[in-house]
């Protein structure tokens, strides 16, 4: 997965310098911030209501779709201020440790580290992303203790 995301970084970062009518991404990055933005905020009012739609139905389908799309275009925008998609999972984990002063105890996935994670009965997590199903975790662990398992 790492490797999807180093590869879409430099795909992102190639498209910076490339015409406006040369791809999707492109045309957004000479249209501006603004009209980046505009699109992560409709992506995410999408998402919203795919969700409340997933609620009723059952079916997470068009939430998983809306998701990605939300992730994508919040990809570019971190990308037109000279982020990775590496650099904001490490802002959400191991940077945020360490900015409250626990970084020896949480922020990453490490021996004598606690953590909260789940373990799921799936090959991969894009298998378990598209073929979700109730019921699909092993294991919980919140604070690096096994809280409950199948």
């Amino acid at each position: 997965m790492s490797d999807t995301f180093a590869r879409l970084a430099e795909v992102l970062e190639a498209r910076k310098g490339a015409a406006a009518d040369s791809s999707y991404v492109a045309s957004l990055y000479h249209k501006g911030l603004n009209k980046i933005l505009e699109k992560v905020g409709e992506e995410s009012v999408e998402t919203i209501l795919a969700a409340k739609d997933a609620a009723v139905s059952g079916d997470p389908s068009d939430l998983i779709y809306e998701t990605a799309d939300l992730w994508f275009h919040s990809m570019i925008a971190l990308a037109h201020f000279g982020l990775t998609p590496a650099e904001a999972l490490k802002g959400a984990t191991i940077y945020a440790a360490r900015a409250l002063g626990k970084e020896a105890e949480v922020g990453s996935l490490e021996p004598g580290k606690q953590a909260d994670f789940v373990v799921l009965d799936a090959p991969d997590v894009n298998h378990w992303l598209y073929h979700f199903r109730p019921n699909a975790a092993l294991l919980t662990a919140v604070g690096g203790v096994r809280r409950w398992s199948r």
